[in-house]
C-alpha cells in the first residue's frame, strides 16, 4: 500500500518538489510569500521568462536563499535550469542545517531528479531533516523502514516514524498509518484506529481515504455500517481531480442494488460505465 522507493511520490512530494520554499513561485509565476521583502531579503529580477511570462523570485537571505536559487535552477523556475548546480545550492542549505532543503535534497537522491538515485543518501537526508523537525521527511523515512530501501527493514521503526509525522499533521502519512493498523504492520493490527486514520484523511481530502472510507462504511469495516455514508464519501472521491475508478464503480453497485441511495439503473449504468473506461475491472 506504501509508495516504493524511487517510484511516484505523493502529493506532498510534488508540491515539494515544484514549489520554491517559503518564498517561491506559484505555477502562473507568481510570487507567492505572504511577506513583503525587508532590508535582508533579496529580490532577484529574473529577466528570464517561463511560459507564463517574466517572473521574479524572491529570494530570502542565508540558507533560505541557497534552498530557493538551488530548487530555482533545478526546474528553471526564474532562472536557467542547472541541475548540478541546484544539488550543490540544495546541500549548501542542507548542511547548515535547513530542515526543508534536507528534505528537498532527500528527494532529489529518492527520485533520481538532479542526482544519481541513491537511496542511502536519501535515507539519511531524511533522517537528518526529520531531526531538525521537517514532518515530511519523517513519513517519507518511515516508508523506507517500511520497504527496507536505503537502510535496514524495519516494520516497527518505519511504523512509529509514520504515525509521528501523521499525529504532527502530514497529511499524507495519515492515509499511510491507517493502512499500518489496518494490516498491523509494525503496530498490533486495530481496524477501529485504522478507522480514525482514515476518516481524519479522508476530512483532509485524501482521494484514496475517501474512496476506502467508504469502503469502510459499506462493510462495517471499524466503523459501524452506514450506506448512507459510504455513498458520501464514494461521491467526495469522485468529485476530485484524481480519477478513483472503484469509487465510480461503488457508486454505479450502490445506484444498481439501490444502496445509499435510491435505486437507478440509468444512474448505475452511467457510474459503471465511467467506472469501466477508468480501469475498475469490477465495474
Amino acid at each position: 500500500g506504501f509508495v516504493a522507493a524511487g517510484e511516484t511520490a505523493g502529493d506532498e512530494d510534488h508540491l515539494a518538489l515544484s514549489d520554491l520554499g517559503s518564498n517561491g513561485l506559484n505555477a502562473a509565476g507568481n510570487v507567492v510569500s505572504g511577506q513583503v521583502p525587508d532590508d535582508n531579503d533579496v529580490s532577484l529580477a529574473a529577466g528570464c521568462h517561463n511560459g507564463t511570462g517574466g517572473v521574479i523570485l524572491t529570494v530570502g537571505a542565508g540558507e533560505d536563499r541557497d534552498q530557493n536559487l538551488g530548487l530555482g535552477n533545478l526546474y528553471g523556475r526564474g532562472c536557467q535550469k542547472d541541475t548540478a548546480a541546484a544539488i550543490e545550492l540544495l546541500k549548501k542549505a542542507a548542511d547548515a542545517q535547513h530542515a526543508g532543503a534536507c528534505y528537498r535534497l532527500a528527494l532529489c537522491y529518492e527520485m533520481g531528479i538532479g542526482a544519481e538515485k541513491n537511496l542511502r543518501t536519501a535515507a539519511a537526508r531524511y533522517a537528518e531533516a526529520a531531526k531538525l523537525g521537517d514532518v515530511h521527511a519523517k513519513h517519507r523515512l518511515g516508508k523506507l523502514y517500511m520497504q527496507g530501501a536505503g537502510v535496514s527493514k524495519d516494520e516497527e521503526k518505519g511504523a512509529s516514524l509514520i504515525i509521528a509525522a501523521a499525529m504532527s499533521g502530514c497529511l499524507p502519512a495519515q492515509y499511510d498509518a491507517y493502512l499500518i493498523c489496518k494490516n498491523g504492520s509494525g503496530t498490533p493490527r486495530s481496524p477501529e484506529q485504522a478507522a480514525k486514520w482514515l476518516l481524519l484523511a479522508a476530512q483532509n481530502r485524501d482521494t484514496r481515504a475517501c474512496c476506502a472510507l467508504g469502503e469502510a462504511y459499506l462493510e462495517g469495516e471499524g466503523l459501524t455500517m452506514d450506506a448512507l455514508q459510504a455513498v458520501k464519501w464514494f461521491r467526495a472521491a469522485v468529485m476530485s481531480q484524481e480519477t478513483q475508478p472503484e469509487a465510480l464503480y461503488r457508486l454505479g453497485w450502490c445506484a444498481l442494488h439501490g444502496v445509499g441511495t435510491k435505486q437507478s439503473f440509468e444512474d448505475a449504468r452511467r457510474w459503471l460505465e465511467d467506472g469501466a473506461k477508468s480501469g475498475s475491472a469490477r465495474a
